[in-house]
């Protein structure tokens, strides 16, 4: 019977307290090989006993990364096992299973791969530092963009980590502006057509408008500050290249009263409706972004506080944060509460849920006229709220309704994660006439 038992090694990862996972795998009494995994974990969260990773039972600094390190250690066991399975046992040697693991890492074998190649490194990048999928899913997406803009180029340009340049940046730029015109109406390729073929994409290209180019240049340079800080690259483009900050209109958000009249709400002739409602008014008290929400367990409950770590910064600052729980959230919570979930309320995906954020607040009446800006045109825009909620505008809701209150920034951001004079905390927050008044009571 074949068996995996899983060691560390006793060499450490450059200068920080990270060992490599090795995988004793018993085929047989005479086929027993033991192979590097090139995943690496804090020796202090290891488990020699269970040969796994010990998680916190509260979030800490390290909680999403060893979430994630153990999630990698199952797919690759998984995998591996799944080969094993289908295939002759005699044909199984250390080479092959040597290949099997950079496979799982790079997608080809190591002889038909090159481990410095722009998407090798950009995969690597993804796996070594990404730690929640909806994050994965957003890198993977800009990796890409980037290979369909190598084939757009032709072959006189090759992606090349240390050759990319401020020039490339902008002729990027250029291709992300314009892809959306490759398409017509119908989402049917009219021109350049063998991009797709050589790169297949299952999503039309949408128009991008400024700020959607903002993030996913910001993304890239994030990959590109990576490779410089670990010696893969001495090139950055970005040091000439200058990113277009993103542009944002003032922020709407639910009022006290609009959120009180949606938990009072009555939704009975649709159930499900109901529960989602539930949903948002309890992310609109605790005011997490959707991807710590969604990954919020009974665990994060410590003394009637949201206690976590936001994964948008754990690997800046990987500063524990404390959301006190209001009543709405305590009821919220205590109607869903079973042990059968591990979610701390019923969850659907992000798509639906913004979906029924929609439905809900027009059942509800709550249907006023906001100004926006339109993220494509930049030109603004007015939509009764409804039409332009979606599950950030919970966090909206939490961050304005409590500046309204307190216009101190600073406790504010102790429960959003925000830090100290954050620029993006200005995205959430209005300074509307009720605080203009209180302000200017100093000459009465």
């Amino acid at each position: 019977m074949t068996t995996i038992k899983l060691t560390l090694s006793r060499r450490q990862k450059g200068e920080i307290n990270y060992n490599e996972v090795y995988f004793r795998i018993s085929l047989n009494r005479n086929q027993v090989f033991r192979i590097k995994t090139n995943i690496y974990v804090p020796k202090k969260f290891w488990s020699i006993s269970k040969e796994k990773v010990i998680l916190p039972r509260i979030h800490n600094e390290n909680h999403v990364n060893l979430v994630h390190i153990q999630n990698r250690l199952d797919s690759l066991k998984n995998y591996i096992m799944e080969y094993i399975v289908n295939n002759p046992v005699k044909c199984i040697n250390k080479e092959c299973l040597n290949d099997l693991v950079h496979i799982f890492h790079y997608g080809v074998p190591k002889e038909q791969s090159d481990d410095t190649s722009f998407e090798a490194v950009f995969n690597l990048f993804i796996s070594s530092q990404i730690k929640t999928e909806m994050r994965v899913r957003q890198f993977k997406c800009v990796l890409r963009m980037l290979k369909r803009f190598e084939i757009y180029r032709g072959n006189s340009f090759k992606l090349d980590i240390s050759k990319f340049s401020d020039e490339d940046m902008v002729k990027f730029e250029n291709f992300l502006r314009k892809e959306h015109t490759f398409f017509d109406e119908h989402g049917h390729c009219i021109k350049y057509a063998y991009i797709y073929t050589k790169c297949p994409e299952t999503r039309v290209p949408k128009p991008r408008g400024g700020n959607a180019i903002f993030s996913i240049l910001k993304r890239f340079r994030t990959f590109y500050n990576w490779a410089v800080k670990t010696g893969r690259t001495k090139n950055n483009p970005f040091k000439k290249y200058s990113l277009k900050e993103c542009v944002y209109g003032t922020p709407f958000f639910m009022t006290v009263e609009e959120i009180n009249h949606l938990f009072n709400f009555d939704l009975s002739p649709f159930p499900q409706l109901a529960v989602q409602r539930d949903v948002f008014v309890l992310q609109s008290c605790i005011g997490l972004r959707i991807g710590d929400f969604y990954n919020l367990t009974q665990d994060n409950i410590v003394n009637d506080f949201i206690e976590y770590i936001p994964s948008k910064t754990i690997n800046e600052s990987g500063r524990t944060v404390r959301v006190p729980l209001c009543s709405h959230a305590k009821t919220i919570i205590e109607r869903y509460h079973t042990g059968q979930r591990s979610s701390l309320v019923p969850l659907i995906s992000q798509q639906k849920y913004n979906q029924a954020i929609k439905k809900i607040l027009r059942l509800a009446g709550i249907t006023r006229i906001v100004t926006i800006i339109n993220s494509t045109t930049r030109m603004e825009e007015q939509h009764p709220i409804c039409d332009v909620a979606t599950s950030h505008m919970a966090r909206r809701n939490f961050i304005g309704n409590l500046y309204k209150n307190t216009q101190d920034p600073d406790s504010i951001g102790s429960m959003t994660g925000h830090v100290e004079g954050s620029k993006a905390f200005a995205r959430y927050r209005t300074i509307d006439d009720s605080i203009k008044k209180k302000l200017i009571t100093v000459f009465e």
